[in-house]
């Protein structure tokens, strides 16, 4: 450090630091805390970790990885037709075939496609954007 350099004020050993005092903003503040006072805490340099302390703190803390979880696919897709709009279409699309061939007509084909492929297309188009969005 240069002599002109302000000193870090930290004071803390990595070894006795746990997890939860980094969450933790009442004692350590790290969004507020000066670059070489973080570095200090962490015990870090600019260059980065050696091999040996990732592996030492990736034993103590974890490896820095969100948990997944695996979704099936058919079963995603079918829940964009579990909302209150599509059971709306659905029942539309029941009546539809249904209920309007009173007086002997047949059933209204043309409405009820029509409603299905609305239905699937909007599941397809959901189904797709959360696929992407991961």
């Amino acid at each position: 450090m240069a002599d002109g350099a302000p000193q870090p004020k930290v004071t803390g050993d990595l070894n006795q630091l746990t997890v939860e005092d980094l969450y933790d903003k009442d004692k350590y503040d790290l969004s507020t805390m000066e670059q070489q006072d973080v570095m200090q805490l962490l015990q870090t340099q600019p260059g980065g970790l050696t091999s040996t302390e990732v592996a030492k703190r990736a034993e103590k803390f974890g490896l820095n990885k969100l948990a997944t979880k695996e979704v099936n696919p058919f079963l995603q897709f079918l829940g964009f037709m579990w909302n209150p709009l599509s059971w709306v279409m659905e029942a539309a699309a029941i009546v539809a075939i249904a209920l309007s061939n009173g007086e002997n007509r047949p059933p209204d084909y043309p409405d009820f496609i029509g409603i299905v492929l609305l239905l699937l297309a909007n599941s397809i188009i959901g189904f797709m954007e959360e696929r992407q969005a991961g």
